[in-house]
């Protein structure tokens, strides 16, 4: 009885611990052009809710999210003018805010028609 309680409790103690999830989402008004962002959330909903947040009390109007962001950087690039959130561009998953721009730019301008592009914002979620 000793040992099978022994060989249960090293189990356990060997098992992994899971890794802590970190969200972020980054929303935006297209009749405004204005923004609003959010990063490092324990909670995917409450990221999602500060970003809208943010983004009215910037004076955005009818904020939509973007991009939601798990564990990683993401950004979010848009052309002045711009009328239609699917004529930006937007990227997740990477390890870098760096990387993260450069795909939502090259996203942005194979969609926009508006000009050019250029990034409103990136955020990175570590925990950090």
């Amino acid at each position: 009885m000793i040992r099978a309680f022994l060989v249960s409790t090293a189990l356990l103690a060997a098992a992994p611990v899971a890794a802590e999830n970190f969200y972020g989402a980054i929303a935006y008004s297209v009749q405004s052009e204005k923004l609003g962002r959010s990063w490092n959330f324990k909670s995917e909903a409450k990221a999602v809710e500060r970003a809208l947040a943010e983004c009215k009390k910037a004076g955005g109007a009818n904020c939509q999210i973007a991009v939601r962001i798990s564990n990683s950087c993401g950004a979010f690039a848009a052309s002045k003018g711009t009328r239609r959130l699917s004529d930006t561009g937007i990227s997740w998953g990477f390890n870098t805010h760096e990387d993260a721009k450069a795909r939502a730019v090259k996203e942005c301008k194979a969609r926009g028609r508006n000009g050019s592009c250029t990034i409103q914002t990136s955020s990175c979620n570590f925990g950090k």
